[in-house]
């Protein structure tokens, strides 16, 4: 009967240790659910641990010296240290703290982790280098979710500040198209005598909450980067008749003056046709059209792209045919300058585009409407075969 008592205990026991671990809470969010609108919340002895990757910048100090910013599935808060603590960790760093009479309480609108007054060891991190991916925002999306982005690692993309001071500490505004949220800088930090950058940049950093006005908090220098320039998502060209019709749409349209349409007989020398101004928005559709083609002609289309600090950049370029109903022969073929090309009468004038075997245009002549004959000169090309192009076909002329 002992020994299945003893059984009995054993197996309660085991249980209880079982249930015990089990309930103990590791889940950020979980955690801060825990906290008070006023007041502190304390945990009991092994009731929870404090796991995540610190996001907060120690070195270059635009973080309070007894804090870290803690991230982890989603969410983030701060860990208050306490007075004289000191900074106990880095970015990257992977902690794992027990909470044991630990408390959780509001600061100023911000879910802050406390020690217990006194002496308090905290741990080695687990892991050094952890890198968090920023996710990509506006600055409308951090004032509307503030509660749910603040203390997380986040980009702006194509971000303009603005200051009076002309240096990072203090406030300055930080913009984009959708919005503004005030840049704040600690008067300790390394940087916070340096000029901000008066470029379109993207900025990576965390939003923090400061009573009920949210900010922004740029860890380090090295995160802010160069706007990428306009890119063309898609750019096409395409022949109505004789009239070609050009339409594009952009990405990272935010500093973008104009579009300078450009033209080319042979892919290689171009000209401006027209502009057009941007629409000043992240993404826009466009379009134009070029109703100075010919039958059976060919053209050759580029975008140059100038923003407002006159740097400028082009697209691709696009080939398109004007077509002709004009079917093409030669006699004499093969010869030793002189060809008649023959085609069927046309209403409109066509070209005849005389291209080398490099693929190069050598010579053009117009096919006039009514007629149905051209001569064509080659004596002064030298020896080789010659494609005849106009419209959709072409014939091959050989030249002695």
């Amino acid at each position: 009967m002992k020994q299945k008592f003893t059984l009995l205990v054993a197996i309660f026991t085991t249980l209880f240790v079982v249930n015990k671990s089990s309930a103990q809470i590791t889940d950020l969010n979980a955690l801060k659910a825990l906290c008070p609108a006023t007041g502190a919340y304390t945990f009991t002895s092994g009731q929870a641990m404090l796991n995540g990757v610190i996001i907060s910048d120690t070195i270059n100090k635009n973080v309070a010296a007894a804090n870290a910013v803690v991230q982890a599935n989603g969410t983030g808060a701060i860990i208050y240290f306490g007075k004289g603590q000191g900074r106990q960790y880095n970015y990257g760093d992977s902690i794992s703290i027990d909470l044991s009479n630990w408390t959780v309480t509001l600061f100023k609108g911000a879910v802050e982790f406390q020690p217990p007054t006194g002496s308090t060891t905290f741990p080695a991190p687990v892991a050094k280098g952890i890198v968090v991916t920023p996710k990509e925002v506006t600055i409308d999306e951090i004032n509307n979710n503030i509660g749910t982005l603040a203390y997380t690692m986040v980009i702006i993309h194509h971000a303009v500040i603005a200051t009076t001071s002309q240096i990072y500490s203090g406030s300055n505004n930080l913009s984009d198209i959708t919005g503004t949220i005030v840049l704040f800088t600690s008067s300790n930090s390394v940087f916070k005598n340096d000029s901000p950058v008066t470029d379109t940049i993207d900025i990576i950093g965390y939003p923090v909450i400061f009573g009920t006005i949210p900010e922004f908090t740029l860890r380090s220098l090295s995160e802010i980067q160069f706007a990428l320039p306009l890119s063309f998502k898609a750019f096409a060209v395409e022949a109505k008749g004789n009239t070609a019709l050009l339409t594009w749409n952009t990405a990272n349209e935010v500093n973008t003056s104009k579009f300078v349409i450009e033209k080319s007989i042979d892919g290689a020398s171009f000209s401006s046709l027209n502009s057009i101004l941007s629409k000043g928005k992240a993404t826009n559709n466009y379009a134009f059209a070029d109703a100075s083609n010919k039958s059976g002609s060919v053209a050759y289309y580029r975008l140059k792209s100038i923003d407002k600090s006159g740097s400028f950049a082009y697209s691709n370029v696009q080939k398109v045919v004007f077509s002709a109903a004009t079917k093409v022969s030669a006699y004499p073929n093969p010869t030793l300058g002189l060809t008649k090309l023959s085609y069927s009468i046309s209403t409109t004038d066509a070209i005849a585009r005389i291209i080398g075997t490099d693929g190069k245009l050598v010579k053009q002549v117009i096919l006039k409407a009514g007629t149905n004959a051209t001569d064509l000169q080659l004596s002064n090309l030298a020896k080789g075969v010659y494609t005849v192009e106009t419209g959709n076909t072409s014939v091959k002329v050989i030249k002695n």
